[in-house]
């Protein structure tokens, strides 16, 4: 049922980006914006409270552990939901590379599950937006289909 609505209209198979260069950019800019946040977080907080003092403990200790938990808990489960949708409309419109496809599945799989492994998984979701990002970058402007070209004639017309 949905193949044929796929087939048609903006989201058909191979259909070119109507923003590829600025959606890259902006992906980009996220990466690394995120990435500096998750790491200066991680190097500039002592990992064990009573290490700096005590006048610390109470308040880092509370506050420490509401982020970690909107950190860990949320905010990986959203990104991976927003990268398996991503993944889904990227597979059928086949906008990205396959191996893109299939590291945002594995991406997707590891905010998911192995977040509580190690602090730095938490770094898997901005670098696969920049993988993205820069395979889209790097694709450059695809050429048009020819209802886009002839859609483009008439309106020029």
């Amino acid at each position: 049922m949905t193949e044929g609505v796929l087939d048609q209209g903006p989201l058909r198979r191979g259909s070119p980006l109507r923003t590829p260069r600025a959606a890259a950019v902006a992906g980009i800019v996220f990466s690394v914006l995120m990435i500096s946040a998750l790491v200066l977080l991680r190097i500039s907080i002592p990992a064990h409270p009573g290490d700096v003092g005590t006048w610390l403990t109470s308040t880092l200790a509370l506050a420490r552990n509401v982020t970690s938990s909107l950190l860990n808990v949320y905010s990986m489960r959203m990104a991976a939901v927003f990268t398996l949708s991503t993944v889904t409309i990227a597979r059928r419109t086949q906008i990205v590379s396959r191996w893109l496809t299939v590291a945002g599945l594995a991406a997707a799989l590891v905010l998911i599950i192995g977040i509580g492994i190690s602090p730095w998984v938490e770094l898997v979701f901005p670098a696969w937006i920049l993988a993205l990002s820069v395979d889209i970058l790097a694709a450059g402007p695809r050429d048009a289909s020819g209802a886009d070209q002839a859609l483009r004639g008439q309106l020029q017309a």
